[in-house]
């Protein structure tokens, strides 16, 4: 399985409006939310934000064969718009969760021609090709932007894509063995959260290796380098634009 992840930025991107990546004391720029799955001929997009259409030309992706979001949040569905005329033609489907829903058929009305959003949940596996992909609740800005992190399985590998989350649910049921946690981490650097009260989020997975994502250097007050120092000093690894990993 082939893990690329096409942005590690939060809500605004790196370098966010009115500014330029100096400014922000960041190395290279961050978009928004999405990871791309290849497995056996099978690819799968995780969450589609407003950089979407550069993110699939830069991994000179062709054709994708399903869609998953893990909620309705700008910054990781706002860039539904450039996807929906390529559902028939193509022949994909956009997976979304109940709320997620809701705020399709109200907010995005004029796309209902092309797209017919198919329902996820918690718990309940989809198999597209080689590839099965698991919803899992996870608390963030719920119930109105019911949030999911995605357990995504193939070649008896699992990797789990949680860029937003606040906290794992209880009844959350967590698979063995991940290979790979992709995971938002700003809370690893904020002054209300740290090492501590990030472990709290992602020990439960107990993965083999962590990859953070969704953060801002500019919204953080830290640059590159210093990210980089305090996620290698917790044991994980800062994620970077279009990273490449074969799990």
């Amino acid at each position: 399985m082939q893990i690329t992840i096409c942005g590690t930025g939060d809500a605004m991107g790196v370098p966010p409006a009115f500014c330029d990546l100096e400014v922000c004391n960041a190395d290279a720029k961050r978009r928004r939310s999405a990871l791309l799955v290849e497995a056996n001929e099978t690819t799968i997009l995780c969450d589609c934000g407003p950089d979407v259409k550069a993110q699939l030309r830069a991994t000179e992706t062709k054709a994708i064969d399903g869609v998953f979001v893990t909620h309705f949040h700008h910054d990781h569905v706002g860039g539904i718009d450039e996807l929906a005329a390529f559902v028939p033609v193509i022949g994909f489907d956009i997976h979304l969760t109940e709320t997620a829903i809701g705020h399709f058929e109200r907010e995005r009305a004029h796309l209902s021609d092309g797209i017919e959003p198919r329902p996820i949940r918690a718990h309940q596996p989809v198999e597209i090709g080689a590839v099965t992909v698991t919803p899992l609740p996870v608390t963030h800005a719920r119930p109105e932007f019911e949030t999911v992190a995605f357990a995504i399985a193939a070649d008896d590998r699992t990797v789990v894509y949680a860029p937003d989350v606040g906290r794992i649910d209880p009844d959350v049921s967590i698979p063995s063995e991940i290979a790979l946690l992709v995971v938002g981490g700003d809370r690893l650097f904020r002054s209300d959260g740290g090492t501590d009260s990030f472990r709290k989020i992602i020990d439960p997975f107990a993965p083999e290796r962590v990859v953070i994502t969704h953060v801002n250097e500019w919204w953080l007050g830290k640059s590159t380098s210093e990210l980089r120092r305090m996620t290698r000093d917790a044991g994980y690894e800062l994620g970077e634009d279009f990273q490449s990993i074969t799990v």
